[in-house]
């Protein structure tokens, strides 16, 4: 077998994070020797730097008032049953 490249290596670490699998599994079901795996595993830890994958916060929606309304820094409050005389309830 061709030898691997650094590349090849951190796609295949990667690759065995993301299955969820432990790097034995992964190893057999890959034909890849568990020891050859672990071993570049911990060549390239510390090579790959300090940086940890963030996922970016999901938006989280802006709670709407049910009776007032907000424009830049002004709030306007209308008790509920100004609403209702308004609109004819």
């Amino acid at each position: 077998m061709a030898r691997r490249t650094k590349t090849e290596w951190c796609e295949l670490i990667e690759q065995q994070k993301a299955s969820g699998l432990s790097a034995a599994e992964f190893c057999c079901r890959n034909s890849i020797k568990d020891k050859c795996f672990s071993t570049q595993k911990q060549k390239l830890k510390g090579s790959t730097g300090n940086f940890v994958r963030v996922a970016a916060p999901a938006a989280r929606p802006s709670p709407v008032a049910t009776n007032g309304i907000k424009v830049r820094v002004v709030e306007l409050e209308i008790p509920g049953e100004a609403v209702g005389a308004i609109l004819g309830f």
